[in-house]
């Protein structure tokens, strides 16, 4: 049998002495510090459970191999890890004096998935910051893990080691992958540079889609609205009026008939303001009735500054943090 079998065990304070001899001579490193979590966790937040949990529910990767990889980080094996967009390198530390070199590449989504996520999140999810925390519905939750969905599945990640094991995925391997989900905990928005989803993009589309719907379903009947209902009586208030009642949706033709009626009255009032010579009466007239198609026009120039105003408080939160991550490196380089 091969060598590779009678290997001894490596203890954690064997792979912490490791890490602090090569930490000590690559300071430019990046290592995967797992914090002491409760039931052996390695991650804490929903991005980075999901990621983990992701990777063992396909039966390719049902082996030892991935119980070692997690085994493996939790000892502080991986004294580098980097997330370039879909490719990530790792050096994990193994048998050898030198760490082993991992390199993984994460397919991207394709538009058409992207623009279908963004319909299952619409509505459920208002910015960035629900986003970074999990704290979207369960539903919505669900639905992002399902199989195929948001996460990626085995043929979407293709990943290679320089160790000699034979196995789909080896130890070292495991252990890099296990390590992105630590990364998560620290910065969910990497899983959207893994996935080629511009964050933006993203959250713009998603409050698009709901108010483009609240848009489009403007003036039809819903089951959801009172009617023949006394609000004063179930309220105990003042509503609208005493005695105020909600009355039955309003028929389209007439609305329509009623608004130019209207019109109508307000350009008489006017005209007669006027003939008096008293056009500073003008402002007291009845307002003037603006075309459907003109209101329209004002409802999407509205909406699409709302999703300006939500894409630059995204970028300044993200820039915020950007700017405190620096701060702290400053703070470490200062303390060496």
């Amino acid at each position: 049998m091969a060598y590779y079998y009678y290997r001894p065990k490596i203890t954690r304070d064997e792979f912490q002495e490791k890490a602090s001899e090569i930490l000590s001579q690559h300071p430019e490193y990046e290592p995967v510090e797992v914090l002491n979590l409760p039931n052996r966790a390695i991650c804490s937040s929903w991005w980075g459970q999901s990621w983990c949990e992701n990777l063992e529910r396909y039966a390719i990767w049902a082996n030892n191999r991935i119980t070692l990889g997690r085994n493996y980080v939790r000892n502080g094996a991986v004294v580098d890890l980097k997330i370039n967009g879909g490719n990530i390198s790792a050096l994990v530390i193994g048998h050898l004096n030198e760490p082993h070199r991992v390199k993984i590449k994460i397919s991207p989504i394709s538009e058409e998935r992207q623009r279908e996520i963004a319909e299952l999140a619409a509505g459920k999810i208002y910015n960035l910051e629900e986003i970074i925390s999990g704290t979207f519905p369960e539903s919505l939750k669900e639905s992002f893990f399902q199989k195929g969905i948001l996460f990626p599945r085995p043929d979407e990640i293709d990943f290679e080691c320089s160790c000699s094991d034979f196995a789909n995925m080896c130890r070292h391997t495991a252990a890099a992958l296990y390590g992105i989900g630590v990364r998560l905990d620290t910065n969910p928005l990497y899983f959207f540079e893994m996935r080629g989803i511009n964050i933006d993009d993203f959250v713009s589309g998603v409050v698009k889609g709901k108010i483009g719907k609240m848009l489009d379903n403007i003036g039809n009947y819903s089951p959801r609205i009172l009617t023949g209902v006394n609000l004063t009586e179930i309220f105990g208030m003042e509503v609208f009026g005493t005695g105020s009642r909600v009355t039955e949706p309003i028929d389209p033709m007439r609305q329509r008939s009623q608004q130019a009626k209207q019109a109508k009255r307000t350009a008489l009032k006017t005209s007669e303001i006027i003939s008096e010579g008293k056009p500073e009466k003008v402002i007291n007239a009845v307002p003037v009735f603006v075309p459907s198609g003109k209101l329209q026009a004002l409802r999407k120039e509205l909406l699409n500054l709302k999703i300006e105003n939500i894409v630059l408080q995204n970028r300044l939160s993200v820039m915020i943090r950007c700017a405190e991550k620096l701060k702290a490196a400053i703070n470490q380089l200062t303390l060496i």
